[in-house]
């Protein structure tokens, strides 16, 4: 584990990133400093054509399925039924989504499921048996996460999601063995929007990280109670402190040697492998930073 600095505010921050990254810490760094890039998720219910809201410049290469890349793109348009065509996100995200891969009829739950983007894509692979569930602890947070789910699918689908408040930390004490798939995008660091909002460095200090890492420890070994047997299990982070990635991952490898295996994915070339999963970062990408990896319950 790194050594961590006493001291709080921009220059510990890169301090500590520089121990834990060494000589790619600076294009990193200037990596997450840039604009984000984002892809256009087409919403499959839409009954819009894509040639006549997609920018000329739009492509599917290096986009994931179902995505159009391009430099810019204009806000979704409705369809007559006032169904958005699109859902502007990173790809990396995009990645996230794909990668948790249920069939038509599983049962997901996306524990911190808000602002509802990969929730919306894991509601599109649904079928008439499926279900997801679609939580937030914040009400603030899940009001925004409601308003995207009913407005991208149409009422006669709106049966198939449930949204939820409920702590993604405490859910192993109310159910068990549920789901058979179940994302968690946990609350991280988030170094991407620190340095992009520079004020919020000023008390930033390593405990931050640690901090973090537990309460996503908690939330993990919840999620595998809740996961059913064979069920499959997708974490995800889109921190670059390995405190919040791989160091959760080996804790609850520790703890829990036989209760899980870790599950390869199927990713793009500029994803690169890690102890126990994958990193997609802006330096040798188009898009992240992300951090994801797949387990299944034993």
């Amino acid at each position: 584990m790194p050594k961590q600095h006493t001291t709080k505010g921009p220059s510990a921050f890169d301090a500590w990133y520089q121990q834990q990254w060494g000589e790619r810490w600076p294009l990193l760094r200037e990596a997450l400093c840039a604009p984000s890039h984002h892809v256009a998720w087409w919403n499959p219910h839409t009954s819009l054509d894509p040639l006549a809201w997609l920018p000329p410049d739009a492509t599917t290469h290096d986009a994931p399925n179902g995505c159009y890349s391009a430099a810019t793109f204009p806000p979704p348009a409705l369809d007559p039924q006032g169904i958005p065509c699109a859902y502007l996100l990173d790809a990396a995200s995009v990645w996230v989504a794909l990668a948790l891969n249920p069939p038509p009829h599983a049962k997901i739950l996306d524990l911190c499921a808000a602002p509802g983007g990969k929730s919306a894509i894991l509601a599109s692979m649904l079928g008439p048996h499926g279900h997801l569930t679609a939580n937030d602890r914040s009400a603030q947070r899940r009001q925004r996460l409601r308003q995207v789910l009913h407005s991208y699918f149409p009422t006669s689908l709106h049966s198939q999601f449930s949204i939820t408040g409920h702590d993604a930390e405490r859910w192993c004490l109310h159910q068990t063995n549920a789901y058979t798939h179940i994302l968690l995008d946990a609350p991280c660091s988030s170094e991407r929007h620190l340095l992009h909002q520079p004020s919020l460095l000023l008390d930033w200090t390593p405990a931050r990280s640690k901090q973090l890492a537990q309460r996503q420890y908690t939330m993990l070994a919840s999620a595998l109670q809740v996961l059913q047997p064979q069920g499959r299990l997708l974490y995800s982070t889109c921190s670059i402190s390995p405190l919040e990635n791989d160091l959760v991952l080996a804790r609850l490898l520790h703890k829990k040697p036989s209760a899980f295996v870790f599950l390869p994915l199927d990713l793009p070339p500029y994803a690169e492998t890690t102890q126990h999963g994958y990193h997609i970062l802006p330096d040798r990408s188009p898009h992240g930073p992300i951090f994801l990896a797949a387990l299944q319950k034993s």
